[in-house]
């Protein structure tokens, strides 16, 4: 079957050099369009590999064997088919992740019970690897569920900075973004309004920026974690596709994703009473999320090498 460019549509001819997203799985980019600019800018959402054609296939026949046989939980959340992505689904999408320190499952915080340490900061488990805890961590610490410390109780209200719902004009809204394919300039919607105005186009969902960067940021230290485990910096995340090297990038992404947001919340909070708790409150908890990111490189970063 014929490869062709999803950036313009022609196909890629079997002596060319195309581009293969680590991320998508069917993302190819020809040699002419990897260099056009909204490629380049692009770099943050997708990371392309030089390949050439005849590889391309190959990794795709690999990949459709490999589904079959999938049976080792720290490598694979379960069998897939060859056409799906960790950043395509559902859980990525509209829900907050996290993964699990002892066989680094990833899984949804809200979908999904979880448990967190208290004495150890960022050290999560999954519902099925909690009773080995009592052997395998260390005696004397404590376990709760991670939804009642979650920072996906957080995160859901994070506002929609500079943008204005065009049904019901609430400004800076929280919860689903969602932007219609159609009209120009853009036209969106909140949650609340979505399916009940402008339903005679078509509309995407748009996620939010700090919930792209946290899932990010998960997936990331999930990739340094097992490349410490297997000893080896140059492993490819299976799921990711990523190494070390990509996911010490992206931490940086997203210490500036996260920056961007606190400082926008900062300019809006000095406009509002100072008094104002629930502001207050938002700020604070917008701003631990610096934190785990620091910790999180310094500890694997220590571990691994």
């Amino acid at each position: 079957m014929a490869t062709k460019c999803t950036s313009c549509g022609e196909q890629i001819t079997s002596l060319s050099i195309m581009y293969k997203c680590r991320q998508c799985v069917d993302h190819f980019v020809c040699q002419l369009c990897e260099e056009k600019e909204h490629n380049r800018t692009g770099q943050l959402f997708h990371t392309l590999d030089e390949m050439s054609v005849s590889a391309a296939k190959s990794m795709a026949n690999s990949a459709t064997a490999s589904s079959k046989n999938c049976n080792d939980k720290q490598e694979s959340n379960k069998c897939t088919s060859s056409n799906s992505s960790i950043f395509t689904s559902d859980e990525y999408l509209y829900s907050f992740l996290t993964y699990c320190k002892h066989c680094h499952r990833v899984f949804s915080i809200e979908k999904e019970t979880g448990f967190e340490c208290q004495e150890c900061k960022a050290y999560n488990v999954c519902k099925q690897c909690s009773p080995l805890m009592n052997t395998l961590h260390s005696s004397g610490h404590t376990f709760k569920i991670l939804s009642e410390n979650s920072t996906a109780l957080t995160l859901n209200g994070l506002y929609h900075f500079g943008v204005t719902c065009n049904g019901c004009s609430s400004e800076c809204f929280t919860g689903k973004r969602y932007q219609c394919r159609e009209c120009s300039p853009s036209y969106d919607l909140c949650e609340k309004c979505f399916g009940k105005k402008h339903t005679h186009h078509e509309f995407r969902y748009i996620q939010h920026f700090m919930l792209f960067a946290h899932n990010r940021q998960i997936l990331a230290v999930r990739t340094m974690s097992l490349a410490a485990k297997n000893n080896d910096r140059n492993r490819r995340d299976s799921i990711t596709g990523w190494t070390v090297s990509d996911a010490t990038r992206i931490l940086e992404q997203v210490k500036q994703i996260i920056q961007i947001y606190v400082n926008e919340f900062i300019e809006r909070k000095k406009k509002l009473d100072p008094d104002h708790h629930e502001t207050q409150q938002h700020l604070d908890q917008a701003q631990q999320e610096l934190d785990p990111v620091e910790d999180l490189k310094r500890r694997h970063w220590w571990a691994c090498w």
